[in-house]
């Protein structure tokens, strides 16, 4: 605003003077011709407040507080989490997919009647029941494991211990796999 071949100089003069008759007239219609909503006129008259300039010139000091990549889903600190549900869910996965060979009842029914043994498990994959069957189906997952019922129950477990965090089955079986091979490490 200094500079006076940018603005009129009637203008600078009226800002510095704060003559209220020059820039009312003046202000309106430059919000007429810019099409300003009123939201935008509210995000103005903000940006004049002393408090926001202060607590913008405070978030400027301060270092930035991002990584790069993306935001991890779940820290290191939960794994250990997935892996003991994951050992929870693996004992009545298992008998699900034994029932599954032997009987033709859907997976809620199976899962009902297995309550009685495993009931924290059933409980769990009861309430997920749809995502379990998506896990039974899902391509990736039974690529993993094909030929024994402890080695596939082992990889749908794990792919299931990671629903409540909102990891895929892939990402939950590889935080889980971290987690038993952490855990392994420690035990030596």
């Amino acid at each position: 605003m200094e500079r006076d071949w940018l603005q009129p100089s009637w203008l600078v003069e009226a800002l510095y003077t704060g003559d209220h008759a020059r820039l009312v007239p003046y202000f309106r219609q430059w919000v007429a011709h810019a099409n300003l909503t009123s939201e935008h006129l509210a995000r103005l008259l903000k940006m004049a407040d002393p408090s926001f300039f202060r607590q913008s010139l405070q978030q400027l000091a301060t270092p930035f507080k991002f990584h790069r990549g993306p935001k991890p889903k779940l820290p290191v600190s939960g794994y250990s989490r997935l892996l003991e549900k994951a050992d929870l869910l693996r004992p009545a996965v298992t008998s699900l997919l034994t029932q599954l060979q032997q009987t033709t009842h859907g997976v809620p029914k199976i899962l009902e009647y297995l309550r009685k043994d495993h009931p924290k498990a059933c409980e769990f994959l009861l309430d997920r029941v749809n995502r379990l069957q998506l896990a039974l189906n899902d391509p990736k997952v039974l690529r993993r494991a094909q030929k024994r019922i402890s080695a596939r129950a082992r990889v749908l477990a794990d792919a299931m211990a990671g629903t409540d965090s909102g990891l895929t089955f892939t990402t939950s079986m590889e935080r889980v796999g971290e987690a038993r091979r952490l855990t392994s490490k420690k035990s030596i």
